[in-house]
């Protein structure tokens, strides 16, 4: 099993897109989503932010980053986010 180690900054910027790799979408409504698509970047992943429906388009994967879930639920049904993912 690899553990990839925490970047040792954490406005570090997310790598160039790599050409192969799973399409991996981070939930980009508040908090530390950033953080999250520094370290896939890194595991060579090509990731973008999710702000609205169109960005879930090609993905293979969702992470939804932890944080005050009401405010990011509350969001998430006004943009409307809930229904494709189910």
């Amino acid at each position: 099993m690899v553990v990839a180690a925490l970047p040792a900054n954490l406005c570090d910027s997310v790598q160039a897109p790599p050409t192969a790799g799973p399409a991996v979408g981070v939930l980009a409504l508040q908090g530390g989503y950033h953080e999250h698509a520094v370290m896939l970047s890194r595991l060579g992943c090509r990731v973008s932010e999710v702000r609205q429906v169109p960005h879930l388009e090609g993905l293979d994967g969702l992470v939804i980053p932890g944080g005050e879930s009401t405010t990011m639920g509350h969001l998430a049904e006004r943009l409307p986010l809930l229904e494709p993912p189910r």
